[in-house]
């Protein structure tokens, strides 16, 4: 019930106050007090509560950033709770600083992202960590000079000490970094190569294709052992063809619905909003060109989980800007429901940790 008021709180104060960033503080302090006492109950908790206690042999399973920090936690007498509020905290201060980049209504943001995708983050707590670090490497990129690229690099290099998949979004960067023509031949072909990806993952040998991979990710994280397994392993299981669908197909509207945002606002005389909507075009086309990785387990549709807040961002933005046009705003809100209906149609067995 009280994550039921919450978000209807988070909804109506956002419409009263479309700049919001001192009373939003005041909400994340309160979701990562929720997020320190969730449920034991809860998936993974258990795993992650033997993780913190059990010793170097557990804690040397995951990933180097997030064993240090709970070795250091740990070692200073804190108990789990502890442990998880100070991450949650650091991660909302994160993302408190990567949403505003973007748009001051850091409430509405807040609302669609706990109606969404905020059920899962808050059992994988890694994820949830990566995501915060993850998000600002993205955000950073629409400001102005060439030290948001080191800020940006460092941020996916720290996120991915606590979760591999940060890594993910190391080629947005650096396509970012490339002359603008890269990033317009990613998006005239991603399409077809998601459809080229598609069948080489399905028909192809899945563990051939990303044993080499694992290995080279594993370095770079700090958990070499760990990562090739799941890669080569746990990760080669496939997924069910309904989450595959409907990932693919919210990806695909989601595409569709950043190209018209793009076309109804190329005259704008904005120039942070014309920023901003290359960034997330590229981001839409990338996530079109990873949706093959869904073939390979369903472990990869946090993937989509991640990329989905940052979707969410941009849209908030879209509808908090008055110089921006109606129809963009129509497209924004069509997406934002579309987005929710899709994270709780996939992950709705996640929300039962909350009520």
């Amino acid at each position: 019930m009280l994550y039921i008021l919450i978000i209807l709180s988070l909804l109506f104060i956002g419409y009263i106050l479309k700049s919001n960033l001192t009373i939003s503080i005041l909400f994340m302090g309160l979701l990562s007090y929720i997020f320190a006492n969730v449920s034991p109950q809860v998936p993974d908790y258990g795993n992650y509560f033997q993780y913190y206690y059990g010793g170097e042999y557990y804690r040397n399973l995951l990933q180097k950033g997030y064993e240090s920090v709970s070795i250091l936690f740990l070692n200073h007498g804190y108990s789990f709770v502890n442990f998880r509020l100070a991450l949650a905290i650091l991660t909302f201060i994160i993302l408190w600083l990567a949403i505003q980049i973007w748009t001051k209504n850091i409430i509405w943001v807040l609302a669609f992202y706990l109606i969404s995708y905020f059920p899962m983050d808050i059992i994988q707590i890694r994820n949830f960590v990566m995501l915060g670090f993850s998000t600002l490497a993205i955000t950073i990129l629409t400001k102005n000079g060439n030290l948001k690229y080191l800020i940006s690099l460092l941020s996916i290099w720290v996120g991915a000490q606590f979760h591999t998949m940060g890594l993910i979004y190391l080629p947005i960067v650096i396509v970012t970094m490339l002359p603008n023509f890269v990033a317009k031949k990613m998006r005239k072909y991603s399409i077809p190569i998601a459809i080229v990806g598609t069948i080489v993952f399905f028909l192809g040998s899945r563990t051939a294709i990303l044993g080499p991979l694992a290995v080279f990710v594993g370095r770079l994280s700090g958990s070499e052992s760990q990562i090739t397994n799941k890669l080569t392993d746990r990760y080669t299981t496939g997924t069910s063809l309904s989450m595959l669908l409907v990932v693919i197909v919210v990806n695909i509207i989601i595409w569709i619905a950043v190209k018209k945002i793009s076309q109804y606002e190329k005259n704008n005389s904005n120039k942070e909003v014309r920023v901003v909507i290359d960034t997330i075009k590229n981001i839409a086309s990338y996530g079109l060109i990873l949706s093959p990785l869904m073939i390979i387990a369903p472990d990869y549709s946090r993937v989509f989980r991640n990329f989905g807040l940052l979707f969410i961002i941009f849209f908030i933005m879209i509808l908090s800007k008055r110089d921006v046009e109606h129809r963009s705003k129509t497209v924004a809100t069509l997406s934002l429901l579309i987005m929710s209906l899709a994270g709780l149609a996939v992950w709705a067995r996640y929300f039962v940790v909350l009520f």
